[in-house]
């Protein structure tokens, strides 16, 4: 299936809540398959909403799955991040004719330091972040009970 065809407005994508066709956003995917596929760097820009997301993630997902490679997408904020791997990705999954998996790596200040959160001082103030460092499959700290103000993050993450 070509570009055309996946951003077209009767595509794959044309199935997803929300979903525009965007001339814009089919000429960005062009330009990153071309540099995909030149092994060439690539300068692209454009306004927020314009399908930047889309735009480089269906030509990268495709051409890693058609090479059976893997493709790294790094991002500057977490927000984009959360965005892309708990919306855009499941989306593209669940519409794209070929399957791909994703795995999201986080910095180490997004998770909680065992050691320290054991080491604070006892009592009911703290109980629930032992619980919690007790019973999480993966520690991230944003799924901890407590809200930020009612700890300094670098008392509890394995930054220091």
């Amino acid at each position: 299936m070509t570009l055309d065809e996946t951003f077209s407005p009767v595509g794959p994508l044309a199935s997803l809540a929300g979903y525009q066709h965007r001339e814009p956003q089919v000429v960005y995917a062009q330009r990153v398959s071309e540099a995909i596929e030149s092994q060439r760097p690539a300068l692209l820009e454009g306004p927020t909403g314009s399908g930047k997301s889309f735009g480089y993630l269906v030509p990268a997902i495709a051409h890693a799955v058609a090479e059976g490679l893997t493709v790294l997408v790094v991002v500057p904020t977490k927000s984009l991040q959360d965005q892309i791997a708990g919306k855009d990705l499941p989306d593209l999954q669940s519409v794209l004719p070929h399957p791909f998996a994703f795995a999201v790596l986080k910095g180490r200040s997004s998770y909680g330091c065992l050691s320290r959160i054991h080491g604070l001082p006892g009592g009911r103030k703290w109980k629930p972040l032992r619980q919690w460092a007790d019973e999480t499959e993966v520690g991230e700290i944003a799924s901890s009970p407590l809200e930020p103000h009612q700890y300094p993050f670098a008392t509890i993450t394995a930054d220091d």
